[in-house]
């Protein structure tokens, strides 16, 4: 009778842990929604980023899900007589260029904590659905004169979904360049709603071993020339949906009421010099059928997905 009971309670047993390891992968299946903006979850250990006996600087947790977007939490102390400011450099998530609001401000002799937020608008259109690697530099200045800093390593921390999460890199879009190591396409516009301007989607994947500084060279709207707000830093081997911003002032200036037709051509730079410039590409976008609708300040915006019709 003892024998039965105890196969009982064991069958029990693993049709217990079956059945949470079904409710868990459905769980980790339904974790991602693009819609609502939420994240696949993902942790991190607390971990030493840069330790000098004046400044020290280390990661302590991870919030895939807080309400301003993704956070990234650091704690600081600072063991010098000097204010210090600790930025972020040249930061990428999974490989993708990603730029944090992070400022740290540490008093002398003081304690800090501070977070790192990245843009969830941004991070959905990369088609990030959680984190599984963060590369950055930390920029560490005296608050009263920054032209005195000190650059860290580059440091790449893996979350707890490194190895079983695989980003995937895909954009919609055209060709601008795609040469000496360099692919440059440009897409649809942004969804957000931003007190600078209409704005574009860039992308660059940048495949050479050094960091690149894209910028626009040429930029004609219906025939006439603006000067668009845009630069982008792309690391080494790294990937980035860069925002073309089209400044309202200057399309009201200008009497522009829709882009029928964009003219656009890139310089491509790194340490020694210029690698790339591309040739002007023309792009005529359809504005009748399936079109996009950009509003901002009572000037609009009819796009849709752009062809390319030549340099």
């Amino acid at each position: 009778m003892g024998y039965k009971v105890h196969r009982i309670i064991l069958f029990g047993v693993l049709v217990g842990l079956l059945t949470r390891c079904i409710q868990v992968n459905k769980i980790k299946e339904a974790d991602f929604n693009p819609q609502e903006g939420v994240f696949i979850e993902a942790d991190i250990k607390e971990q030493p980023i840069f330790d000098n006996h004046e400044i020290m600087i280390k990661a302590v947790f991870l919030d895939m899900n807080a309400l301003a977007g993704p956070t990234l939490t650091f704690y600081g102390e600072n063991l010098t007589d000097r204010d210090r400011l600790v930025t972020l450099k040249n930061c990428s998530v999974n490989n993708i260029m990603i730029e944090p609001a992070f400022e740290m401000r540490l008093n002398p002799m003081g304690t800090m904590t501070a977070e790192a937020i990245f843009p969830k608008q941004l991070l959905l259109t990369a088609g990030v659905e959680t984190f599984s690697s963060i590369s950055f530099m930390l920029h560490i200045a005296e608050a009263a004169d920054r032209d005195k800093y000190i650059d860290s390593y580059h440091f790449n921390m893996l979350t707890s979904m490194s190895g079983s999460y695989e980003q995937k890199h895909e954009f919609t879009g055209s060709l601008i360049a795609d040469t000496n190591g360099v692919k440059i396409m440009i897409g649809r516009k942004t969804d957000l709603e931003t007190t600078l301007g209409n704005q574009i989607y860039i992308y660059i994947d940048n495949s050479l071993s050094e960091d690149i500084v894209v910028e626009t060279k040429k930029v004609c709207v219906n025939g006439i020339e603006l000067e668009p707000l845009f630069i982008s830093t792309v690391g080494a081997g790294k990937k980035c949906w860069a925002l073309l911003t089209f400044r309202d002032s200057e399309i009201v200036e200008h009497g522009i009421v829709n882009i029928s037709e964009l003219t656009i051509s890139f310089r491509v730079l790194y340490i020694f010099g210029v690698i790339i410039d591309t040739d002007d590409n023309r792009f005529i976008f359809d504005n009748e059928e399936n079109s996009n609708t950009l509003s901002k300040h009572g000037t609009e915006f009819q796009t849709t997905a752009v062809s390319l019709s030549g340099a």
